[in-house]
């Protein structure tokens, strides 16, 4: 008893000291203790003497690398992890980041290279500079996962390119090659991949760009990483989807067909090769020679600046006479995710086997993230739209590229999407579901169109397809915008030949432009056009319309952004 009672006055004289038991011996939190960030900053060699400046959820810190580019700064009681870490070289020239993640006192790696800076491109969805810039308000977007995210999908995006597989760039050693010292297998991938960067013409810039772009699809920025050829830049190395309408067999309508940039071979789906030259048209227009047991082709390339190729070919002889059109998309393994949204289309081709000529029709498709399209509209000319008589298709991945898109009326397409580093999409659709004929759809998404500013210019080249499935001569042409209305979103522009032409963007549908019909003139006077739908596929240098007249069959015509 006497025990017990000596305890709870014991317990009472603590109690009174702390100031009873209300709970106030949290009024003095605890500061967090230092630690401290240390690594090696290197960008092929060691960034020796870079600055190196450390901002933290709370807190900062700064200090100077050696000579081999490693460095370790203490920052103080009160800071807080996360942090990112900025090195600048010496010179002033390259900025890169890192980040340290963790809670506590202790040490963290944080190494910086070429590496670490897409990792965090993915893991903030934006350039590493603004995320370092805006840190106080948007520490809490790089996490763990956040982070390791980003290094699979680097991963990903750099297969093929360079091998990440079991390596963490960030916090793995890192020894930067100085002063006659070699360095570690982690700095020798950097360099591996600082040489790949130089071979794809490509900046390290415009790579974070690209994933910030499309954080859901590293194979757009794998794209971006290939080799390019000396004359054309965006003309790279790599498989490619070659679509075209006319073939009879279905085979090859969307066969598979391989690049070397470099050395500017064409290896066809059938191991023919084709020996590409430079045109006088300009840096990204190329041509080929082929023969074959019916005759003797020439083949007219004319790349975008995102890569899409269009193939024009001619019989070799003295009148060229046109013959198909062949668009070559660079071959990309997309997820069924990225198709979702809401997208215009036109199909052009012939509806039935004993048709004679082409049919043209517009519409538009809702597709959900699951491959479903759950609305379908048909659109007739510039008028409203209504439900599509025909029920809505399906869309599955097919494992040998691309999609599979089949309705339940039977009808039956390879769709092939492409991705443009600036995370823009387009998908085209070649008709597999008859051996006989074909048709051609191409889907843009319904997003609205930028006006362009007044004497802005374009160059393009262009070509159509008739009714009849007829080829129309290749046209080069240069645009300059006249004028903008931006109370109708109407624009005139002014093509070389002194025709100005009206067009009104986002009309009839969003991410489209119209023309009506003799909506042209030459010298003030009236000029006969035909009306026609443009669905430009922004930012990747190709547009695709559809003319017609109610007298006349319609027509396809493709356009390519000179770069």
């Amino acid at each position: 008893m006497n025990q017990r009672i000596i305890l709870a006055a014991l317990v009472s004289l603590m109690l009174s000291a702390c100031g009873g038991g209300g709970g106030s011996e949290s009024s003095t939190p605890s500061t967090p203790a230092a630690f401290t960030i240390n690594g090696t900053a290197a960008q092929g060699r060691a960034m020796a003497n870079a600055n190196i400046s450390i901002a933290c959820t709370v807190g900062s810190g700064a200090t100077v690398a050696r000579s081999d580019g490693s460095f370790s700064a203490e920052l103080p009681e009160g800071s807080q992890l996360p942090c990112l870490v900025r090195a600048t070289s010496a010179d002033g020239i390259t900025v890169l980041h890192s980040a340290a993640i963790g809670a506590g006192s202790g040490t963290y790696t944080a190494n910086v290279s070429p590496f670490s800076e897409l990792v965090l491109a993915r893991a903030s969805g934006s350039e590493p500079s603004a995320l370092y810039a805006e840190f106080a308000s948007r520490h809490g977007e790089i996490t763990s996962s956040s982070l390791a995210d980003g290094l699979a999908y680097t991963r990903d995006a750099l297969a093929g390119t360079v091998d990440l597989a079991g390596i963490n760039p960030i916090t793995d050693p890192l020894v930067a090659a100085h002063d006659g010292v070699s360095g570690n297998a982690l700095d020798a991938t950097i360099d591996a991949f600082i040489t790949k960067l130089a071979s794809a013409r490509t900046a390290l810039s415009s790579i974070t760009g690209a994933i910030a772009a499309n954080p859901n699809a590293p194979a757009a920025v794998a794209t971006l990483l290939q080799p390019a050829a000396q004359s054309c830049l965006s003309l790279r190395t790599g498989s490619y989807r070659a679509i075209n309408p006319s073939e009879m067999e279905a085979s090859k309508r969307a066969r598979l067909v391989h690049l070397d940039a470099q050395t500017l071979v064409l290896t066809e789906s059938d191991d023919s090769t084709m020996q590409l030259g430079e045109t006088t048209q300009g840096a990204c227009a190329l041509f080929a020679r082929s023969t074959d047991a019916s005759g003797d082709y020439v083949h007219r390339f004319y790349v975008s600046p995102s890569g899409v190729m269009i193939r024009y070919t001619t019989r070799d002889n003295n009148n060229f006479a046109p013959l198909s059109m062949t668009i070559l998309i660079p071959e990309q393994k997309l997820g069924i995710t990225e198709l979702a949204g809401r997208f215009n289309w036109m199909w052009f081709g012939k509806t039935m086997p004993a048709a004679t000529s082409n049919s043209m029709n517009l519409g538009t498709y809702t597709i959900e993230s699951n491959g479903i399209i759950s609305e379908s509209m048909d659109c007739i000319d510039v008028a409203g739209c209504q439900t599509s008589l025909t029920a809505p298709g399906t869309i599955a991945v097919n494992t040998e590229g691309g999609f599979d898109y089949v309705n339940p009326n039977g009808e039956s397409a390879r769709w092939f999407a492409f991705k443009g580093a600036n995370g823009n999409l387009a998908i085209i659709g070649a008709g597999t579901g008859h051996t006989d004929y074909s048709s051609l759809r191409v889907l843009t998404r319904m997003t609205a169109l930028a006006l362009p500013a007044v004497a802005e210019s374009s160059r393009i080249w262009d070509m159509q397809l008739s009714g009849t499935g007829e080829l129309s001569m290749l046209y080069s042409s240069t645009f300059t915008v006249a004028s903008v209305d931006t109370s109708t979103s109407t624009v005139v522009r002014q093509r070389d030949d002194g025709r100005f032409d009206t067009s009104t963007f986002n009309s009839p549908r969003l991410g489209l432009r119209y023309r009506a019909l003799n909506a042209c003139t030459t010298a003030g006077a009236p000029t006969n056009c035909t009306k026609a739908i443009q669905a430009n596929w922004v930012g990747l240098g190709i547009t695709t319309y559809g003319s017609w007249e109610a007298s006349a069959a319609p027509s396809l015509g493709i356009s390519v952004t000179r770069p």
